[in-house]
């Protein structure tokens, strides 16, 4: 039993001492306050994961995975015509509370003479995207 009466599991104190030990200073200032050890310590572990993208829409040809196993890299290939191609990427990690920052390195193929605009954007979970 707690000092507030409440009754708390081994695995909940387990998961408070997990976080207390390996959660840094920013990371516990931007979590958004928990009711439940695990649950905070989960939001840590997502936090902490890589942005995945699990849906990419487009052409084969212009879009993929660079590595299939890893989809947290894509690869977005020129065709050669007028207009290019669109593609899309999507998440669905989603943001709770805070500032967010992301960075996304872009490198060009040496042999590629085609030039790229690439825009990145961010929107709210759209409900039923994926059905």
């Amino acid at each position: 039993v707690g000092s507030d009466g409440q009754v708390s599991s081994l695995a909940e104190k387990m998961a408070g001492q997990v976080f207390d030990g390996s959660a840094t200073d920013y990371e516990k200032s931007i979590l958004a306050p928990q009711d439940n050890a695990i649950k905070l310590l989960h939001e840590l572990e997502l936090m902490r994961s890589p942005l995945c993208f699990k849906q990419l829409i487009g052409s084969a040809d212009a879009i993929r995975y660079s590595q299939p196993e890893d989809k947290s890299v894509i690869s977005i290939l020129p065709l050669p015509s007028q207009w290019g191609s669109y593609v899309t990427a999507i998440s669905d990690q989603v943001m709770r509370a805070g500032r967010h920052y992301a960075s996304f390195p872009i490198s060009v193929a040496e042999e590629t003479t085609v030039t790229s605009n690439v825009d990145f954007g961010v929107i709210r979970p759209i409900k039923d995207w994926d059905k």
